[in-house]
């Protein structure tokens, strides 16, 4: 299939939001276009690459192994691309002075500020940080008004005009002490309503994307979880979980820490759910900042240790 390089960058961009939406209807209201637009772009993309791209599995649509990877390295193509047209020589890490604003719920602060935070230390010394589990639903706002400079997390619904880029694909799981009693060979959906659940949500939580998106899913059943407590991050949940009958629905990266060091068992939720991959959103105000574009590198490259570790893990 011949294409100029105008419509390959713009296919290229649909490949990167059919694979983060999953779901042709989704990305379509995401990039702005009607969804007979979008399909004909997935169905060029399957032409181009040779591949389904997105197939149906028992969670619903989801990725092709190669689709993943063509898009890790359509990702890493639109960072050069965009480097290539910034400023050059304008941001010197090693004499900068500054202090960076991010939005981050405690869970994905603890997952990335590590890798971020050596990063920092090692190029720019003087640089402070100042990170808050705002509220997602005024992300929009608080990133044009200066209150924040980046948003790292999961959002369900973000504005369509912000910058979006994934950082790190995860699933949720339910995790349960590997001796509790109530679950047996298979986990079904009447035991999930009818254990025990820690969930997350308790202040200074504003508002608990992950949960509220299990509990719709529950609603649209005629269904409710058996909520007996509620914990400020998801950390705590396997820890409780661990020691009692309760179970808990965590991002898969802390069910695969705590199951090593806690002893939990981990199971498959017992219905589809959208994947909650962990993106970085910022406004068009700081798009072309080359500190900002500093700042945005530096998540990006934690983002893909954090992957290399998950994948290094799982083949254990």
């Amino acid at each position: 299939m011949a294409l100029n390089l105008r419509t390959s960058l713009q296919l290229l961009a649909y490949l990167d939001v059919l694979i983060t939406e999953k779901q042709v209807t989704r990305a379509a209201e995401k990039m702005g276009i009607g969804q007979p637009a979008m399909s004909g772009a997935l169905t060029r993309l399957r032409e181009l690459f040779n591949d389904p791209i997105l197939v149906k599995t028992s969670l619903g649509m989801e990725p092709t192994a190669r689709a993943v990877e063509l898009n890790k390295r359509v990702n890493e193509a639109l960072r050069l691309i965009e480097e290539a047209v910034s400023p050059e020589g304008s941001f010197d890490p090693a004499a900068a002075s500054m202090t960076f604003k991010v939005m981050a719920s405690e869970g994905v602060a603890q997952l990335f500020l590590p890798a971020i935070m050596k990063t920092v230390r090692e190029q720019a010394p003087e640089v402070r940080f100042g990170v808050a589990a705002g509220d997602i639903r005024h992300m929009h706002d608080v990133l044009r008004d200066g209150e924040y400079d980046l948003v790292l997390g999961y959002v369900r619904h973000p504005p369509l005009n912000l910058y979006r880029l994934l950082v790190y694909p995860q699933r949720l799981v339910c995790i349960a002490a590997s001796d509790n009693p109530k679950i047996g060979s298979k986990f079904l959906l009447d035991d999930f309503v009818a254990l025990p659940h820690v969930v997350w949500g308790m202040s200074p939580v504003p508002f608990p994307t992950i949960e509220v998106l299990v509990d719709e899913i529950l609603a649209q059943r005629d269904l409710s979880r058996n909520v007996v407590l509620r914990v400020p991050n998801v950390s705590m949940s396997a820890t409780v979980v661990a020691a009692t009958d309760m179970i808990a629905v965590v991002p898969e990266r802390v069910a695969m820490e705590a199951a090593e060091s806690d002893g939990l068992r981990i199971l498959p939720l017992p219905f589809p759910v959208d994947s909650i991959d962990i993106s970085m959103y910022w406004h068009e105000r700081c798009h072309r900042d080359p500190a900002h574009i500093w700042l945005r590198n530096v998540i990006r490259r934690a983002g893909e240790a954090l992957r290399s570790q998950t994948n290094t893990s799982s083949m254990r």
